[in-house]
């Protein structure tokens, strides 16, 4: 039995009658002792109904040629503009987010979008968890790759204007992992040059970095790296030779401790059992 406002309903069907009759826009259905729940839960079947598309991402949109953009897992662009935890405002104009309908967010995510923005989150079947806080940057672009996981990272594109955080595919984050390409305050030599302008930062393919690690302006991580947890990784981190790939890096500011290596999501006692003819 489905209780709806002051009627009955023994059927899906019936239900779905009396809302194209009532014309509502339903968010909720009561049952048994009336405990709210959304419709969507109870009848998948619902979604394809008109009156359920009017969801949105875009909480805010005070600006033009403003995109919100949500993906099918072959890449192919979707109607639909609400994915679970997601709220976007767009204060200026020109800015597009892309992300996948799949995407499995942790925990409430805001952005926030000013001008000319780009943030793209590509296709990954593990979950997320991330922060921007205050309103990107004009021009600000942040990228996560394909198959990445995170379970904390704050990306800090507020302070200065057209700067870039790109995460390469199949990383591995942990908690508090924090990309900061501007040092957010200037520091000035003897004459009154500036010491410290800000640079992008680029995480390279299948990386896996620890907890409390914190990345600095002009951090170039290659492919296939380790980051130790509670490093700070600088400019002066990145590898003297330019194609070093494969190496850990420790400490603060983090140094390489050994190259050569790679690794794999799974523990040694599963590895080693999935990978028992080549060990």
């Amino acid at each position: 039995m489905i209780f709806f406002k002051k009627y009955k309903y023994n059927t899906e069907q019936e239900l779905v009658r009396q809302i194209q009759i009532l014309n509502y826009p339903i968010l909720e259905y009561y049952t048994k002792k009336d405990s709210p729940h959304t419709y969507y839960s109870l009848f998948p079947s619902l979604r394809k109904h008109k009156r359920f598309d009017n969801r949105s991402s875009v909480i805010e949109n005070n600006g033009k040629n403003n995109k919100f953009i949500l993906l099918d897992d072959n890449g192919n662009q979707l109607s639909q503009k609400y994915l679970k935890n997601l709220k976007i405002k767009f204060l200026g104009d020109n800015n597009t987010v892309i992300f996948y309908a799949a995407t499995k967010l942790l925990s409430e995510t805001i952005l926030t979008c000013t001008s000319n923005n780009l943030v793209n989150v590509k296709k990954t079947k593990y979950h997320l968890g991330f922060s921007t806080f205050n309103p990107l940057s004009e021009g600000s672009e942040l990228i996560i790759g394909e198959n990445t996981s995170i379970e904390h990272a704050t990306f800090i594109l507020w302070d200065e204007p057209n700067l870039k955080i790109e995460i390469g595919d199949n990383c591995m984050l942990s908690h508090n992992v924090v990309f900061r390409p501007s040092d957010g305050h200037t520091i000035l030599d003897s004459v009154g040059n500036i010491l410290n302008f800000p640079k992008n930062i680029y995480l390279g393919n299948h990386c896996w970095v620890g907890s409390n690690v914190t990345f600095l302006k002009g951090s170039l991580i290659p492919k296939n790296s380790i980051i130790g947890i509670n490093s700070l990784y600088t400019a002066s981190s990145n590898p003297v030779e330019e194609y070093t790939d494969g190496a850990i890096f420790v400490g603060s500011p983090a140094k390489i401790i050994k190259t050569g290596i790679n690794w794999d999501r799974d523990n040694t006692y599963n590895y080693k059992k999935q990978n028992i003819n080549t060990i």
